[in-house]
């Protein structure tokens, strides 16, 4: 069976280590023999009575492992012999969404058999029919549709399945999920919740890019990809090893540090396409260089631009913190006496919170158009791109990850294309290689957003912080620094 692609940012955490068949560490040989489909060892376990649920270092139990393996015999012996269907890894991924996103019809068939919860869902908000649409898997949307699964269970972003598919210019799909009630979510607000939103903007040009259907990311087809290439481990690892400060900057949730986030974002974009392209300058790809010349120049103009909204919304908001914390001190001035008081100015104000002048006392400064009047228009996937990183929270930066890794994905398959297209496989190798690296990044990145939110569900455990319950991370800091303040 032809593995299916890993993509979205969550998926990529889902599955990175399962594609490669990592075995469990410190749990046995049963973990093992999950893990190479190994019938016959499985099923003397079983008959022994081990524990069939026990979990390695990543959380997962050998069922997990078995359906990462692609063994459908092992799955169903352990099933048979009482493995919890819907035990989570670390990553919060049960066996069924596993086996929905690397396209294992028999697998889903048999977990559905062992009842397997249609409605548990990842970190992310994700059930096993989201994982589904997200990797193009038609027959098994069907499947799990008749099986009852929601249709309109929402993500943690509010996304629906359908809007999932039509952003990904998915037809068939998009058709069953019609047939079948799926509806689109509509929009509050252009920007999100977060901080000022509501800005002018450029009209927007085109339509979002989509993934090519046939584009497959295989950690083990990479590898040999590697292999036969050869003397590309080192650049590589050096180039990864450079992600540091990216890595840094996205597992920081203490305090708004998108700016920072976008420059540490667009340095390692610029590092890896000066890799790809000095392997594609020894192999003489002409076509391929080009292409990335002109990614360059468009990631450029991209992060330029959402550089200047991201400073303009901070503008904003400080702006509108200043105007409420003067209109405060207005209203206390002229509360006393007969309704004369002193403005924030120095002049007189009157009744109508004019001075004496018949000045106002305050002057709003008008927002400033994210774009000039004779700019051109910006296209739909730096407008999309935009709206996420306008959107993001410092202590939740899920989304923004996804939709970032997500048109990294998109380009970098373009630049495979022109590779292939020229037979210029090591530069091929370069670009798979680096987006291989990609995700196990994104894996450690949300580890730590994992780790860090246990140790804070731990804090708050140990300290007594009852009604606490549901605060992002580094809110409750916040929250209790601002209540020391006010009692001082």
């Amino acid at each position: 069976m032809k593995r299916s692609m890993v993509v979205a940012v969550s998926v990529l955490a889902c599955v990175v280590g399962g594609s490669a068949v990592v075995l469990g560490q410190g749990q046995g040989t049963l973990h093992e023999a999950a893990g190479r489909g190994d019938v016959a060892a499985v099923s003397q376990y079983v008959e022994k009575k081990a524990n069939l649920n026990a979990a390695d270092s990543r959380g997962y139990t050998p069922l997990r492992l078995a359906v990462d393996a692609y063994s459908i015999e092992v799955v169903k012996i352990l099933l048979d012999g009482g493995a919890n269907p819907n035990a989570k890894g670390s990553d919060g991924v049960t066996p069924l969404m596993a086996a929905s996103i690397s396209g294992q019809k028999d697998v889903v068939d048999a977990l559905l058999a062992g009842k397997a919860d249609l409605a548990a869902k990842n970190q992310s908000g994700w059930t096993a029919l989201y994982c589904a649409v997200m990797m193009g898997q038609a027959e098994i949307v069907e499947t799990l549709i008749k099986a009852g699964a929601d249709v309109n269970a929402t993500d943690s972003s509010g996304q629906t399945p359908l809007a999932v598919a039509q952003r990904r210019g998915n037809a068939e799909i998009v058709e069953i999920l019609k047939q079948h009630g799926g509806t689109v979510p509509v929009s509050q607000d252009q920007y999100g919740a977060y901080g000022a939103g509501g800005m002018e903007t450029s009209p927007v040009v085109g339509t979002v890019s989509q993934l090519p259907v046939d584009f497959v990311i295989d950690p083990n087809m990479i590898r040999e990809q590697l292999r036969k290439v050869g003397a590309l481990d080192a650049p590589l690892k050096a180039v990864d090893a450079n992600s540091e400060s990216e890595q840094r900057a996205w597992a920081a949730r203490r305090s708004d540090n998108r700016t920072l986030l976008l420059r540490a974002v667009q340095k390692q974009f610029e590092d890896e396409m000066k890799f790809v392209k000095q392997v594609a300058v020894t192999e003489k790809a002409a076509k391929t260089i080009k292409a990335v010349d002109e990614l360059v120049a468009a990631r450029q103009n991209r992060y330029e631009h959402i550089g200047d909204e991201l400073r303009e919304q901070r503008r904003q908001t400080l702006q509108e913190s200043r105007d409420t914390m003067a209109t405060g001190r207005g209203r206390a001035t002229t509360s006393r006496g007969t309704g004369r008081g002193r403005s924030s100015a120095g002049g007189y104000t009157g009744a109508a919170g004019q001075d004496a002048y018949a000045t106002t006392t305050q002057t709003r400064t008008p927002r400033r158009p994210v774009a000039e009047v004779n700019e051109p228009p910006i296209n739909a996937d730096t407008q999309t791109q935009a709206q996420a990183w306008l959107a993001a929270q410092p202590e939740s930066k899920g989304e923004l990850l996804k939709t970032s890794h997500e048109l990294d994905v998109i380009e970098y398959a373009r630049l495979h294309e022109f590779a292939v297209e020229e037979n210029a496989a090591r530069t091929d190798a370069a670009i798979m290689g680096l987006l291989m690296v990609r995700a196990e990044r994104i894996a450690k990145i949300e580890q730590k957003w994992m780790e860090e939110d246990e140790r804070m569900q731990r804090m708050q455990e140990r300290t007594g912080a009852t009604g606490m319950q549901g605060t992002q991370p580094g809110m409750q800091q916040g929250t209790q620094q601002g209540a020391r303040r006010g009692r001082r």
